[in-house]
């Protein structure tokens, strides 16, 4: 693998646990300067070269506020990598639609408000690398309408976005993920220490948080430099 310059910049949302908290530790041991973002951010305090800052991407002001503030801080950054999600399951006859509502805000439009500040801050050769599920088009599962449709939307505007930045020499591409050992993997079912058996892929366990991170390093390597509208599935062997 082709490792970028150490002095490259990646920006992270929903960098306070799980699939965003690993990308942040991954990076700052490559050496990058990495921006974390999330609504409580929380310390990682063996690296120096990792900055966190306070976003609620559900909120327009917020977003703006905070993209502000990494504009002085940063004026340019090479890699954005938009993890904020939450996850919402049940029939579709009892979703409390609320929460559905406050899903896709933070899912879709969330990733939308990001994306269009993070393009202020790239030029040729930046990354943007979004995350979808497999569950989001590729492989529906009962109870996981909203969150499938919500997905399937990150991956359409991963989709659209790179065929309208692909000018400028900008990439978009976007993970399709399944199981992987994170907190939310437990709410797909079973209990809080052991995951549904139906959530367990052919390859017979889930993926890692570093395994995910390491798909991140790969697209922003030389290696990856031809993918852009990518959806690239890490998922064990669920998609059809």
């Amino acid at each position: 693998m082709s490792h970028a310059h150490p002095t490259r910049t990646i920006l992270i949302t929903g960098a306070s646990r799980g699939i965003g908290r690993g990308i942040v530790d991954h990076f700052a041991a490559l050496g990058w300067n990495v921006i974390a973002l999330s609504r409580n951010p929380k310390s990682h305090e063996q690296w120096n070269n990792v900055r966190h800052l306070a976003i609620d991407v559900t909120d327009t002001e917020s977003v703006t506020s905070t993209f502000d503030t990494i504009t002085e801080i940063a004026p340019h950054i090479d890699v954005a990598a938009n993890c904020a999600g939450i996850f919402q399951k049940g029939d579709v006859g009892s979703l409390d639609l609320t929460e559905t509502e406050a899903l896709l805000n933070t899912n879709v439009t969330g990733t939308l408000r990001c994306i269009q500040h993070e393009l202020k801050l790239m030029s040729s050769g930046g990354l943007i690398v979004n995350f979808g599920s497999v569950i989001g088009g590729h492989n529906a599962l009962p109870g996981l309408s909203a969150y499938g449709a919500s997905k399937a939307a990150v991956e359409v505007i991963t989709k659209t976005v790179a065929k309208e930045v692909a000018h400028k020499g900008i990439r978009v591409n976007a993970l399709s993920l399944g199981a992987i050992h994170t907190d939310m993997v437990y709410e797909f079912g079973g209990t809080k220490t052991e995951i549904a058996p139906e959530a367990i892929p052919p390859l017979g366990r889930i993926g890692t948080v570093e395994e995910v991170a390491s798909a991140v390093e790969w697209l922003a390597s030389d290696g990856g430099g031809y993918a852009t509208g990518s959806i690239i599935i890490l998922d064990g062997g669920v998609a059809p």
